[in-house]
């Protein structure tokens, strides 16, 4: 009889006293550091992926539109004041002139060069190759995804569509006679006949979409300036 009682009147009263008790229910088991440390870098990783997604769909977008800005008013100085190249060496970045594809949506300046740092401001303008309405073949290169997508509809352009380029020797055109896409190394891609404008853009991946266009307005000898006049607009 007595056992039964004291089982129940263990069960009933609290017979370690109340701080044990709470000793007991307050205790947690120490985080080992490895993973604190774990969690330090979710969380400043998840940060991180969050600020670059805000970054590259929010601020790089107002960025690169500042910067087309601010290159088409140098280019438009260039071509009132007649400091637009007309011949090469030019200078890595300098604006050399406009390509316009109203039909497609595509307007662009172009400037020298076509590194990444040149392409994520605008469309850049194979270094060594012609001036838009020069002999020779001019090439353009632009991006079709971030940074602007100056080439975002160059997919859209069909055969002979009229695409103009403006440059310190005028506004020249050209006939769109051929689109094909071609491997991202094969730089077969830049070589053609006559006097031709190739745009080109990388696509899903590893492709190149490139669009070759025929001069059917005069042609200008390198470093010959032409004598036109050029607006503001």
């Amino acid at each position: 009889m007595s056992d039964i009682d004291t089982r129940e009147w263990t069960l009933e009263e609290n017979v370690f006293g109340d701080d044990v008790v709470d000793s007991i229910s307050v205790a947690e088991p120490e985080t080992k550091p490895v993973v604190r440390l774990a969690r330090r870098l979710a969380v400043a990783l998840f940060a991180l992926s969050v600020g670059s997604l805000v970054f590259g769909s929010v601020f790089a977008p107002l960025i690169h539109d500042r910067q087309s800005e601010m290159l088409e008013d140098r280019l438009a100085y260039d071509l009132i004041n007649g400091l637009a190249p007309v011949s090469n060496p030019i200078a890595v970045g300098a604006p050399v002139g406009l390509i316009d594809i109203p039909e497609r949506d595509i307007r662009t300046v172009v400037i020298e060069g076509t590194r990444a740092r040149e392409l994520s401001k605008a469309a850049g303008h194979l270094v060594g190759s012609a001036l838009p309405g020069q002999p020779g073949v001019s090439a353009v290169l632009g991006r079709s995804r971030d940074h602007g997508a100056e080439f975002a509809n160059l997919d859209q352009v069909e055969v002979g569509d009229e695409i103009t380029a403006t440059t310190g020797q005028g506004v020249h055109t050209y006939e769109v006679i051929d689109i094909t896409v071609r491997a991202s190394r094969d730089m077969a891609a830049f070589q053609g006949e006559g006097h031709m404008l190739i745009l080109a853009t990388v696509v899903d991946g590893n492709d190149r979409l490139v669009v070759r266009a025929s001069l059917t307005s005069p042609v200008f000898p390198g470093g010959e300036p032409a004598v036109h006049s050029t607006s503001v607009d």
